[in-house]
């Protein structure tokens, strides 16, 4: 797998993200240290991170309870 590089998100929650459109991988590091990614993510799912007023409540409603395979990095 390729080296994802992130980008720092202005939230309480989450670090930072990052993403790769060949293989459609979402790695997201969370403030507490975790990082996991997950797999089969749209790019505008990515998108909707940093266009959202609330990034990490993006994530916990739209990657971390949605549909995506997730593992713990």
């Amino acid at each position: 797998m390729a080296i994802i590089k992130h980008h720092q998100v202005v939230s309480s929650n989450v670090q930072s993200a990052g993403y790769d459109d060949d293989s459609k991988t979402l790695e997201v590091t969370f403030k507490n240290g975790a990082k996991y990614s997950y797999s089969g993510v749209p790019r505008v799912m990515y998108e909707g991170i940093f266009k959202s007023d609330s990034p990490g409540g993006f994530v916990q409603r739209w990657i971390v309870r949605g549909k995506y395979k997730n593992s713990k990095q």
